[in-house]
């Protein structure tokens, strides 16, 4: 069974970050399947085996990326953030007093 890596970002190809990770996503090996999840759809991210954040700050519903960071760290998912994705972990490992 393979493992899904929800690969959580508004993909635009017009970002060279985002077209070198078209690139290492087709270099996944055949037992993982990681493909995009656009932030209005976060909350399948739910299913995954696994949440990666990528760049491309700011996403079209930070409120979504920022639930699903949430989600996956309450659930114990594995969890990675890289640039953006990265900048908004603290916002949900560390949330401002008072806030969820």
């Amino acid at each position: 069974m393979p493992v899904s890596i929800a690969v959580l970002g508004d993909r635009n190809p017009e970002y060279l970050t985002h077209r070198e990770l078209d690139a290492t996503l087709a270099l996944m090996p055949a037992d993982v399947d990681a493909r995009w999840l656009p932030t209005r759809e976060a909350a399948s991210a739910a299913g995954a085996d696994g949440l990666w954040v990528v760049p491309g700050t700011p996403y079209q519903d930070d409120a979504a990326v920022l639930e699903a960071i949430r989600a996956a760290r309450t659930e114990g998912m594995p969890i990675l953030g890289t640039c953006g994705g990265f900048q908004y972990m603290p916002c949900r490992v560390r949330p401002q007093r008072g806030r969820a």
